[in-house]
């Protein structure tokens, strides 16, 4: 009859309901592993760069990163502070290679495009023949304030202990 079906639509309803926000936050953890995937490969291509040629590099290229480098406009605060970018879909990719008490640094990030998916980095710093740091989470994303996206990352540059104090 028609109020059973009705009766059978309003609980459909009511079940879509309480999923819906359970499956969305599922989308974002799987878009958030492939920010945590990249960053760990590039750790260890990093680590392995070093130990091999005694330097790391900002070449996505020399690293056999999947996704090309590119010339994208959200690229550009990256770029600004000295990163090499690539870019996927859900993610701005950078590399950058400072210095640290005097040692090389290689600092990768990936910055999300999406408000609600974390942003991650990775720190690469021989002392004391430690593991690479990462990935860890950074409270930032590219729909955040330029203001905000600039300080984060200005302090991971000349402050990279804050974000990973077991390295250093």
């Amino acid at each position: 009859t028609l109020i059973e079906l009705l009766v059978v639509i309003f609980i459909i309803g009511i079940l879509s309901a309480i999923a819906l926000p359970t499956f969305l936050r599922l989308i974002n953890q799987a878009k958030e592993s492939e920010a945590t995937q990249y960053i760990s490969y590039l750790n260890k291509h990093q680590t392995a760069e070093y130990l091999e040629g005694s330097e790391f590099t900002n070449s996505f290229g020399t690293l056999s990163f999947p996704q090309p480098e590119t010339p994208s406009s959200a690229a550009g605060l990256l770029k600004s502070l000295g990163f090499s970018v690539a870019e996927t879909n859900n993610y701005l990719y950078g590399i950058k290679i400072a210095a640290y008490n005097n040692k090389p640094l290689a600092i990768q990030v990936a910055l999300s495009k999406q408000l609600g998916v974390q942003s991650y980095l990775g720190i690469v710093y021989f002392k004391d023949n430690k593991d690479p740091c990462g990935p860890v989470s950074l409270p930032v994303s590219l729909s955040s304030p330029v203001f905000q996206q600039f300080g984060i990352l200005n302090n991971l540059i000349s402050n990279p202990g804050s974000y990973c104090p077991d390295l250093f």
